[in-house]
């Protein structure tokens, strides 16, 4: 936790505390959408930008310009240029990525009005997604049933073609994809899986297969047939 926290926190604090002398016209941070979304085993993460949030209120009651933007998911730069698939996997969160260009429009629009502290820069409707079950636990009674703890009792008599349909679903479920565009031999970051994601599908893999996993492992070009072969070793 203090691993995750700690770059954001002290360097928020570092920061302030080299251009505290300055006559600054703006002490900017960059926090995330995380801060108010909060993804499933990102409390870390989350936690960190939502100091930035905070900390950006302080800092004006200092008298500091201060401004902390919550950004969303950038289309042309970074990991969803790298990786357009995982589009598919953001908008389950009602976030619609934007290009560079138009965000960095957005920051000067923030900064020139002045007054607003705290803002968001994303595509899409989140607010939709705030205070609803995450999607990975939006799941039926009769959903839970089939996929929850029961799907690993109802393995024993499918073999291996039951765990790489419940594989296959938990796939679909954390990036969107229909099940007929998986494929067991392709790395799992393929289908846009990154960190974010990774700790969902752990997740999901624990509780559906009865498979422990790291984040960090799935991350590591590791394919289906890979997580087959660890259910055999574990099981």
């Amino acid at each position: 936790f203090h691993r995750v926290l700690k770059p954001k926190v002290h360097g928020s604090w570092n920061l302030y505390l080299a251009t505290k002398n300055l006559n600054l016209d703006a002490f900017i941070l960059y926090s995330s959408l995380t801060s108010l979304v909060g993804p499933p085993g990102q409390a870390a993460y989350a936690a960190a930008n939502s100091f930035q949030n905070a900390f950006a209120n302080y800092l004006r009651h200092q008298g500091v310009p201060a401004y902390s933007i919550s950004w969303g998911a950038v289309s042309d730069h970074g990991f969803v240029a790298d990786n357009p698939e995982s589009i598919q996997a953001i908008r389950r969160y009602g976030v619609e990525p934007l290009p560079a260009n138009l965000m960095l429009d957005n920051l000067h629009a923030v900064l020139s009005k002045g007054d607003v502290v705290n803002s968001i820069i994303t595509g899409g409707d989140f607010s939709e997604y705030c205070g609803r079950p995450h999607p990975m636990n939006a799941t039926t009674a009769t959903e839970s049933e089939r996929f929850g703890n029961g799907a690993i009792r109802e393995l024993d008599g499918d073999g291996v073609n039951g765990l790489e349909a419940q594989l296959r679903h938990c796939i679909c479920k954390v990036t969107g994809f229909s099940e007929s565009e998986i494929d067991l031999h392709r790395p799992i970051h393929d289908f846009g899986i990154d960190s974010l994601f990774a700790v969902e599908l752990a997740h999901l893999l624990r509780i559906d297969c009865g498979i422990v996993i790291s984040a960090q492992h799935l991350l590591e070009h590791t394919t289906l047939n890979d997580i087959l072969k660890l259910h055999s070793i574990q099981h």
